[in-house]
């Protein structure tokens, strides 16, 4: 989240944590936009002033995780670790 303005991270952290609790509740097919709002307490508009449909924000979830994990495997691979540290 790099926007400063706290209004836009409240939104977005609700937005990502109710799509994140309906998915492994559902599954992501049987997850919609509606269902998204309903849980996060938030408008249809709010979630499309900030994601096109579920597809986006669930791209924007796994890259955001992802270079997490990378960061987190760099990390561990510059401190000269062994290979049986890593698993």
């Amino acid at each position: 989240m790099k926007n400063p303005d706290l209004r836009v991270q409240k939104s977005k952290r609700d937005i990502e944590r109710a799509f994140i609790q309906l998915v492994n509740q559902k599954g992501f097919s049987k997850t919609n936009v509606k269902d998204i709002c309903n849980t996060a307490l938030i408008g249809r508009s709010t979630f499309y002033r900030y994601y096109d449909d579920k597809y986006m924000l669930l791209e924007e979830l796994v890259q955001y995780y992802t270079s997490i994990f990378e960061k987190l495997v760099s990390n561990r691979t510059k401190k000269n670790y062994t290979i049986t540290s890593l698993i």
